[in-house]
């Protein structure tokens, strides 16, 4: 019988959608009792779908039932004085409470963190809003539309595709990407603390915006920006687009970056005349000469299906996945054979098939074990139960010492993770991001890199600082490995083995994302690391897995992503599928894996073992577009390309502003709002066409309605819509780029960009970590490492080499 790794904490959430109760499903499927609390009408996702038979049905609807399995529920009317005595009750006998307000709304109701703390100060409050607990917007209203355009990802959407910015306006990705991701920060960012709480004894408030969130995902842009500003890559297409067309639809192939996959590609195409001239023989020239390059490529890819570039590209290791679309992902023989797909049965809904764990953990299996709870259905339950409060007073007894075998220090008040050890055997982008989580937050991240292979990351040639290239100078890297340590040590030596697993010996968790069966290659397996250390937590990150018939697929995080299905549902209307900018999902993979180890570190703490975590990307991805899922699994609909638009409401685009390429997100979503709305534009004569009054009118002229309302955007800028329609209660933000992020108000006053003063570029402004922290207001960061930076600590001081030795490895270029 397995355990489950959350099993001994309590969470209440009072929250709808998608980004509370995705949070909650977090907790729920790794065991914890999350009791969820509804409003006498329900969370609004009852309402949402999709349902079988597309018959509406409050106990029927698929994004309820997805979200909010593993709960129990009970329903309380927070308008009521005595229901919300009755959840300041459940509060005191809670470890998490999971809550999305608005703030205002908290402090009118006595049910912000200040008045909580005072009834249990154990208690860990996440508060998860559009914009924050502070800050000018801390007020506005949002929507998945405006959250995703607002943070950014639409005007890096489509990624390298747009060639009229006036006809491809910015793009929401497909289904609910801001909200699920905002759900992903949130649960990372209460595990946060929690290994806060048990060094402590205290809870504290958790502030996640999904503003911050979606903002996140630009963490190169960032970066760029502040190396060397020309290098922010316009809105315009300037290189390679992650989609491609071929013979019978699209795929995801960048066979561009490095010499030898272009070699290959070259023999997989029988090496043609043109693939063999000079300008292509190098990656810059590649790049350089993208606008000759790309349509040779194409012109070649389109006399090939989907089957085959991917049968050629899985046999010679090169980046290449087919677009799938809803049914492809849900036959996938790779998905099948991992039976990632689960079954749940609920007695209203019948039998649903869903995705699966975005995640797999060896000891503590994620799973479903009840489905969703129908409204109110534990309510009695729930109220007549009496829970026996813990003494949580005094930091927890059993946190290990550090694994170097020292006493324990008190770490300091901003860095929970402070004493853990890390070696860090990740390449380019998502384990980096999670390891930069730790590091930031006190863990001692040693990452292992080489001379004889760099990472992508510090060789890219776009960004590099000030314009002057080198390994050190890279805002790719710089932007994303923030507080680590650099050793260089060559894998493919003997000696640099055992060195490597001297500081295996030493370390708590080993985190790696290597080509499958590369570790296996270098002696370590895991079965082999658990032999070094029998309580190591080893996370690894593959595309599609450690086994399956796929397993030795290869591909970039937005390659990969092609095989889950998103890129389908991302596109404009009638038009193809798009790739998703702010190099999704690898940094939205990252945060996931924060959640993965820091859950790992709890159930260790409880039980001493440690255990694998196994991360697949694109099983990820799919766990997020379980709308998709499921319509097809209820009512055999294969999924469409909606550009901004939504299904229910109307108006729901981007709306042309005055400025150059300038934009604004607009999301009607009651009647009430679009009489509002109606009246801010001076209630021109075609909005008075009573067929407009209703949502379903609005939709069957969507397109009149979307040139009325651009015709009057058009007139203002992009800011000053919104600040004309949030006091209406509309949900209207700008969709800014990363230009106007690091300017926005909002982001200034939050203080999510940080400067960090690097040692050879010097002061730079990066992003932080996505979430505020009441009891670490000011986060440890340190900046990204030299190459090597840390050989003498760690050699000579962590595993007690001599300097001679150290010498020797070097000239035998170990080190190295």
């Amino acid at each position: 019988m397995h355990d489950s790794a959350l099993a001994d904490l309590r969470v209440i959430e009072c929250a709808q959608g998608v980004a509370g109760p995705f949070c909650g499903k977090a907790f729920a499927d790794l065991g914890a009792d999350v009791i969820k609390v509804e409003p006498p009408d329900g969370d609004r996702s009852r309402g949402t779908g999709p349902f079988p038979g597309d018959v509406p049905h409050r106990e029927r609807s698929g994004q309820f039932l997805y979200n909010n399995a593993n709960k129990r529920g009970i329903m309380l009317d927070l308008d009521d004085d005595r229901d919300r005595q009755r959840l300041r009750e459940l509060a005191t006998t809670a470890d998490i409470l999971i809550i999305d307000l608005p703030p205002r709304a908290l402090h009118e109701l006595a049910l912000d963190y200040a008045h909580l703390r005072q009834l249990n100060d154990q208690l860990i409050v996440t508060c998860i809003s559009p914009f924050g607990q502070t800050g000018p917007y801390r007020d506005f209203r949002s929507s998945e539309l405006t959250s995703f355009h607002i943070g950014g990802l639409g005007r890096e959407t489509p990624y390298n595709e747009v060639t009229d910015l006036e006809r491809q306006p910015p793009l929401k990705a497909g289904g609910y990407q801001a909200s699920y991701l905002t759900g992903w920060t949130a649960a990372a960012a209460t595990m946060v603390a929690l290994q806060h709480r048990s060094c402590y004894g205290a809870g504290q408030l958790v502030d996640v915006a999904e503003m911050e969130a979606v903002a996140s995902m630009l963490r190169f842009s960032f970066a760029a920006l502040s190396h060397d500003a020309s290098s922010v890559w316009p809105r315009q297409k300037i290189g390679f687009p992650w989609i491609m067309p071929c013979k019978d639809g699209h795929v995801s192939f960048s066979p561009y970056h490095y010499d030898h996959w272009w070699a290959s590609f070259k023999e997989m195409m029988g090496h043609p005349d043109w693939a063999e001239a000079e300008m292509f023989a190098t990656m810059p020239g590649r790049f350089q000469y993208t606008d000759v390059l790309e349509p040779l490529t194409v012109e070649w890819l389109k006399g090939q299906t989907k089957a085959e570039l991917y049968a050629m590209a899985l046999a010679r290791g090169l980046p290449g996945f087919p677009v799938n679309s809803i049914p492809e992902v849900v036959r996938s023989r790779q998905f099948v054979a991992r039976k990632f797909f689960v079954e749940v049965h609920h007695p209203q809904a019948g039998t649903l098939t869903q995705p699966g764990a975005p995640c797999r953990y060896e000891r503590t299996p994620w799973r479903v074990t009840r489905p969703a709870p129908q409204l109110g259905q534990h309510t009695s339950e729930v109220l007549a139960e009496r829970r026996s409060g813990r003494d949580r007073s005094t930091p927890d007894p059993d946190r290990p010492a550090s694994a170097a075998g020292d006493a324990p220090t008190l770490p300091a008040r901003n860095q929970p993770l402070r004493g853990l050890r890390v070696l860090e055997l990740g390449w380019a982008l998502a384990v980096p991001h999670a390891m930069a989580w730790l590091g930031s937050l006190g863990a001692e991240i040693i990452r292992l890199e080489s001379n004889t292979h760099l990472d992508t990351t510090r060789v890219s040639w776009a960004g590099a600082a000030d314009g002057i290239p080198g390994p050190n100078r890279s805002a790719f890297f710089n932007g994303l490995n923030l507080s680590k340590k650099s050793i260089t040590l060559n894998l493919g030596h003997p000696e640099g083995i055992a060195l490597a697993k001297a500081i295996i010996r030493r370390s708590d968790i080993v985190a790696e994302n290597f080509s499958v069966g590369t570790m296996e290659k270098l002696g370590l397996d895991y079965a082999t690391l658990c032999a070094l250390k029998p309580d190591l937590i080893v996370l690894s990150g593959s595309p599609l897995g450690r086994d399956g018939p796929e397993r030795l697929a290869t591909g970039w995080g937005p390659n990969t992503q092609a095989y889950a299905g998103l890129p389908y549902l991302t596109g404009y209307e009638g038009g193809p599928p798009s790739g998703i900018g702010g190099n999704w999902p690898d940094y939205m993979i990252g945060v996931s894996m924060v959640l993965a180890v820091l859950t790992a570190l709890h159930y260790r703490r409880r039980t001493g073992r440690g255990q694998l975590l196994e991360v697949a990307m694109a099983e990820t991805v799919a766990t997020m577009i379980p709308e998709a899922i499921l319509d097809y699994t209820m009512n055999g609909r294969h999924g469409i390309r909606l550009g901004n638009h939504h299904p229910a409401m109307a108006p729901h685009s981007v709306y042309r502003c005055k400025g150059d390429d300038k934009w604004v997100a607009i999301a009607v979503q009651t009647d009430l709002e679009w009489q509002a709305l109606r009246r801010a534009m001076g209630s021109p004569a075609w909005a008075d066409d009573p067929v407009f009054d209703a949502a379903a009118g609005r939709q069957l002229r969507q397109r009149e309605l979307d040139e009325g309302i651009a015709e009057w955007t058009r007139q203002h800028t992009h800011y000053e819509v919104m600040r004309l329609l949030q006091p209406l209660g509309i949900a209207a933000a700008p969709c800014l780029d990363v230009h106007e992020l690091a300017a926005d108000p909002q982001l200034q006053e939050r203080g999510f960009l940080v400067e960090l003063d690097h040692k050879e570029i010097g002061k730079r402004r990066l992003a932080g970590l996505p979430a505020k922290f009441s009891a670490m207001p000011q986060i440890a960061y340190g900046p990204a490492p030299l190459l090597g930076e840390h050989n003498e600590e760690i050699f000579c001081g962590l595993l007690g080499l001599s300097a001679d030795e150290v010498k020797r490895l070097q000239d035998r270029q170990v080190i190295y």
